[in-house]
């Protein structure tokens, strides 16, 4: 059964003059998260406009985050992504998911964002974008298979759910069981969640995302597009395991 998130399981949110609150009984203060985290938003707030730039999402679509401790920074709700400052980025406690006293309002989606952190430790960045002919293959029903080296290489497992309604309790509870076992989630009619060990990692997999669609939608437009077969996709892991048994070796040798 999963765990249920705190703000998924009846606490109020409630809004103060555009700033975010949480209203619930505490046994304790809530703790402050401000002034911190300098590196980490600013690293998020490089990739936001990297993202736009890619074509990966438009105006105030999408969100992302990083794991800092056991806190992470969220983008924030309403601005574009190309547009946010360091400083614009929203601290959530992972474990308990309250936000910074008086901290400005996170994205809509943020209870998607921590399933992953609590499901993943080894997930330090969630990026969530709209890749426009991605989405649009998911949710015409073709389905997204390797067609490219790349998706093998680089988006790890790969799940597509089904359409459920954005930053809704249900999405997030099914975002949260995917990440089990998931690395890339695709999302029908919405988007695509990418996890990664680092925000690079979580950029590169949406970038190659798209870049394995556009393949596809090529392929379409001038013939029937020939998949990897099961096969080839072994082989294509069997070298990516060879590769990572041949970095260990040589960083234990040395």
């Amino acid at each position: 059964m999963l765990k249920r998130s705190p703000l998924a399981s009846g606490a109020r949110l409630g809004y103060n003059r555009g700033r975010f609150t949480e209203r619930r009984r505490l046994a304790g203060p809530i703790m402050m998260h401000n002034g911190t985290g300098g590196k980490v938003r600013e690293e998020l707030a490089r990739y936001g406009a990297r993202r736009v730039a890619a074509g990966l999402t438009a105006g105030s679509g999408g969100n992302l985050s990083a794991r800092d401790g056991g806190r992470v920074w969220l983008s924030p709700s309403g601005l574009a992504l190309d547009e946010l400052g360091a400083d614009d980025f929203v601290a959530i406690d992972i474990a308990d998911g309250l936000p910074a006293a008086d901290g400005a309002r996170p994205t809509s989606e943020f209870r998607m964002h921590l399933g992953v952190y609590r499901q993943r430790p080894d997930v330090n960045a969630v990026f969530h974008t709209h890749p426009p002919v991605l989405t649009g293959i998911v949710s015409s029903g073709a389905g997204f298979r390797p067609l490219v080296t790349e998706v093998v290489f680089y988006l790890g497992r790969v799940v597509a759910l089904p359409y459920l309604v954005p930053t809704s309790g249900e999405l997030a509870a099914a975002t949260e069981a995917a990440a089990r076992e998931a690395d890339t989630i695709l999302l029908p009619h919405h988007g695509l969640i990418a996890t990664g060990a680092t925000p690079r990692e979580a950029f590169h997999r949406s970038v190659v995302a798209e870049h394995a669609a556009r393949a596809i939608e090529a392929a379409a437009n001038v013939g029937k597009p020939r998949y990897l077969t099961e096969p080839e996709i072994a082989a294509l892991r069997a070298l990516t395991a060879g590769a990572v048994d041949n970095a260990s070796r040589k960083e234990s040798a040395g």
